[in-house]
């Protein structure tokens, strides 16, 4: 792996069993919850999009020349990141998984969707990702960040999460 995408790692696994309070309304943990408000979550909005933000925002560093870049591609949205991500010419995105890309699924054909960090590729199909506003059980909706089991090259899930694309990290000097 890359500094970045090391960084990028440990960073999410730092993150892994915060928790939040009823209601999207905030977290169990002062700290946590002031930097989702820098990313610029409100009460009551859905935070796994905000959490990977967080995410590549803090491995990159505020000194970085990647993290305006960030401020601009990153949404509230899942879909809406993706979609930012892909029409950017500074990053990359694709369909395979690799260590510290962001993973951005779709719910069925709707403008919903789940956001996640790559950590681990298994086989090249098989991955673990940190997502937020997730549960370890394996929902798209939860109360914590969770590091969980995901794979590429299912079929189409009409009610359920497709892979958007993955977006690669930006390697810097």
């Amino acid at each position: 792996m890359s500094a970045i995408t090391d960084k990028i790692v440990s960073v999410a696994k730092s993150y892994i069993g915060e928790t939040e309070l009823p209601n999207n309304s905030g977290w169990k943990d002062a700290a946590f919850q002031q930097k989702m408000v820098d990313c610029g979550w409100q009460k009551g909005q859905s935070w796994c999009a905000f959490t990977t933000e967080l995410i590549w925002k803090e491995a990159y560093g505020k000194d970085s020349p990647v993290y305006p870049l960030l401020d601009r591609l990153f949404s509230a949205s899942a879909t809406a990141t993706a979609a930012n991500f892909i029409a950017s010419k500074d990053f990359t995105t694709g369909k395979s998984p690799k260590e510290g890309a962001l993973v951005l699924w779709r719910h069925g054909t709707g403008w919903q969707g789940h956001a996640g960090v790559v950590t681990k590729v298994i086989d090249g199909i098989n991955f673990k990702s940190i997502e937020g506003n997730t549960n370890s059980a394996g929902g798209r909706e939860g109360i914590e960040v969770a590091e969980k089991n995901r794979k590429v090259g299912e079929a189409f899930k009409p009610k359920g999460l497709n892979i958007i694309c993955f977006v690669y990290p930006k390697e810097v000097q």
